[in-house]
């Protein structure tokens, strides 16, 4: 069976019913719940957030929870989901699995039928046989690569197509056949590193060094001088969050200047900030949507003006342009929403349905999901320039086809 459904941000005129206003968050030393206040006396959908917002993942889960909350924040002042208001409770993972889990199951024990997060790979897999245990869906915001099982989603584009191929096809494009891969040592880093080194090849990209750094570390000045002396002509940031800053500061340093492939988790403007006065002279690159470049849409692109009603929204509410990660942070929220909204009202119906929803126009991608398939999304291959400003502009769009088929 397949559900057809239309975008992300017009769910809310499909399943919002009746009107409320938008309520305030309580707080307390670990989570804050953020409901929407209703004339409706149905039961809210109680749903777990789990972002990391401080630790190395701070910048991914910062950005997360802000496109998180603007999206619930849209759905309950519309009415809820079909009357029923989302209780969300946001909890700060800290970049560590061990801490996820305790709130997963903080989470589970309260009655949440979801679980969005966390932002980190290495926590999205401890919090994963809790979630299958108790049937609840957990939807990852880690582009790593994963192996499905029936509770358990992923945000983003294929791992081994976003963070491997289409980078070695860009330096292949671009002359650099010698590359150095700094990773670090954790499940994101080997995300990035083992799928550049399984596709490198392919594209005729040698790569002549591979260097480990702890997440989190201050400087990688050892590493950066091996990467020197293997005259890579590339160095490919297999990073995320603000694990890039340590490599570009690094590079600024000892006059380095390649260009720089940045893992896509680090491609958010907080990172963005933290390098702007540091850019070497071969640029910063990294492979991007819509949301961040919103006055590049084409007029014609599907989902183009629920792109940039987001994109007003967040500026409005936050008073800083939205990136990527914040993108899918709202298109989880809305998938969920989606699910609930069509009778799906516990975990495994949430999984059903998305494992059968085709065709739901989000704000990064159009989503298709299967039994093989649970990220269901399709690159745009848009690259992006890391800019001076703190900000980001589309420099080329990749051949997707034909990097696949190289």
């Amino acid at each position: 069976m397949r559900i057809r459904k239309l975008s992300g941000f017009a769910v809310l005129t499909v399943i919002a019913i009746g009107v409320s206003a938008c309520g305030t968050a309580s707080s307390s030393s670990s989570t804050s719940s953020s409901t929407a206040k209703s004339a409706s006396t149905k039961t809210p959908y109680k749903i777990g957030v789990i972002f990391d917002t401080s630790g190395p993942g701070a910048s991914l889960g910062s950005a997360e929870t802000r496109g998180a909350q603007l999206m619930i924040d849209k759905i309950n002042a519309s009415g809820g989901v079909n009357g029923h208001q989302i209780d969300a409770t946001f909890a700060d993972g800290t970049s560590q699995p061990d801490r996820a889990v305790q709130l997963a199951q903080q989470m589970i024990s309260a009655g949440d039928v979801a679980i969005l997060g966390p932002s980190l790979a290495a926590s999205c897999e401890a919090v994963r046989p809790l979630i299958e245990q108790a049937g609840v869906t957990e939807y990852c915001l880690s582009g790593a690569p994963f192996t499905w099982s029936p509770h358990f989603f992923a945000t983003d584009f294929d791992p081994v197509t976003n963070l491997g191929t289409l980078p070695a096809y860009w330096m292949k494009e671009h002359g650099y056949t010698k590359a150095a891969c700094i990773a670090t040592s954790d499940a994101s880093g080997d995300a990035y590193s083992k799928s550049f080194a399984a596709t490198a090849p392919k594209q005729g990209v040698s790569i002549v060094d591979t260097e480990q750094f702890q997440s989190g570390a201050t400087s990688v000045a050892t590493q950066l001088t091996n990467v020197r002396s293997s005259g890579a002509q590339a160095i490919y940031g297999c990073v995320s969050g603000s694990n890039l800053a340590t490599i570009i500061n690094g590079m600024q340093s000892l006059g380095m200047n390649q260009p720089v492939w940045s893992g896509t988790g680090a491609a958010s403007y907080a990172v963005a900030n933290l390098v702007k006065n540091n850019l070497p002279s071969g640029g910063i690159y990294s492979l991007g949507t819509y949301i961040v470049v919103p006055n590049e849409i084409p007029a014609n692109l599907p989902g183009g003006a629920a792109i940039k009603s987001y994109v007003a929204s967040y500026k409005a509410k936050y008073n800083e342009a939205p990136d990527e990660l914040g993108a899918n942070a709202a298109d989880a929220v809305s998938l969920i929403s989606n699910a609930l909204g069509h009778g799906a009202t516990n975990g495994s119906a949430i999984a059903t349905f998305l494992q059968n929803l085709h065709g739901f126009q989000g704000l990064n991608s159009v989503y298709s999901f299967s039994a093989t398939n649970h990220r269901g999304t399709t690159p745009p291959g848009l690259v992006i320039q890391f800019t001076p400003q703190g900000s980001f502009k589309i420099v080329e769009k990749l051949n997707v086809a034909a990097a696949l088929g190289s």
